[in-house]
């Protein structure tokens, strides 16, 4: 009987240690299973998260491989101080007038745009300022009494750049000014026609010679030379250069701060110099 009672208490022991072990192994392989879900949803959050970083740098490089288009410096703006090399015998020099002669009087832009037409006004800019130099080396060694100094503006206008160079001239006393433009569409980087300009000024191909016609005819200046005889042939003289350069390609245009076509008329005038560059606002 009492042998009996032992084996009853021995069986409860195990049962009992069973049932424990049991639910051990349940708990165990609860937490397991449960870390194992909880890691693969983190790995899922960090695999999005690096995903959108990932597009996010690509998108930045992107943008930067685009700028990386457009010019061709990128830390610089979009129209710098030409730097050219161009030995001359002296920095400056005083002129017969008095007036010092300095090559920093010789300045001119660099459009800083990634396009063949930029490459082709570089150039061609490049080309004037070695005419330029060598004009000032002449003038040192030559009679020192005449002079071409530079300067240029910027001017932009949505996406319009607009680039403006002034060359004047000193010859027998009298300032003469040539004048140099350039257009750029900044974002097909491409050089802008005078038929583009004038459009974005709100002109038409109907109306923009007869409007430009009326300005030349109406012109100050003419007003000037009243007492030397009827100004009709040379206002009419006027409008022919105007008509030859935009048939030549060779007129030069741009659009100033607040958007109105300036045109360079070469006005002819009874004076001694009977042809005068001049920049006409059209409003």
């Amino acid at each position: 009987m009492v042998k009996n009672r032992k084996e009853n208490k021995n069986n409860r022991f195990i049962a009992i240690c069973c049932i424990i072990l049991f639910l051990i192994i349940v708990v165990v392989f609860y937490l397991y299973f449960n870390n194992i879900k909880e890691s693969d949803k983190y790995n899922n959050v960090l695999s999005n998260e690096y995903s959108d970083t990932d597009e996010d740098v690509l998108e930045e490089n992107d943008d930067v491989q685009e700028e990386n288009k457009t010019k061709i410096e990128q830390n610089k703006d979009w129209v710098y101080n030409l730097e050219y090399e161009y030995e001359v015998t002296e920095e400056s020099f005083t002129l017969k007038s008095g007036e010092v002669y300095s090559i920093n009087d010789i300045v001119l832009p660099y459009i800083n745009i990634n396009s063949d037409d930029a490459k082709k006004v570089n150039d061609e800019i490049k080309e004037l300022y070695i005419k330029i130099l060598k004009f000032y080396e002449s003038e040192y060694n030559g009679n020192r009494t005449d002079y071409k100094k530079t300067s240029y503006k910027i001017i932009k206008n949505l996406n319009v750049l607009s680039i403006v160079i002034t060359v004047k001239n000193s010859s027998d006393n009298t300032d003469i000014y040539d004048y140099y433009t350039y257009n750029f569409n900044l974002d097909t980087l491409n050089r802008m026609t005078y038929e583009e300009i004038y459009k974005m000024a709100e002109f038409s191909d109907n109306n923009i010679n007869s409007i430009i016609k009326k300005y030349i005819e109406d012109y100050a200046e003419f007003n000037d030379y009243s007492n030397k005889g009827n100004m009709k042939e040379y206002k009419e003289k006027s409008i022919i250069n105007y008509e030859q350069s935009v048939q030549s390609n060779t007129i030069q245009y741009y659009l100033d701060p607040n958007m109105c076509l300036n045109i360079v008329v070469k006005l002819e005038l009874p004076a001694e110099v009977k042809d005068l560059n001049r920049i006409i606002a059209i409003r």
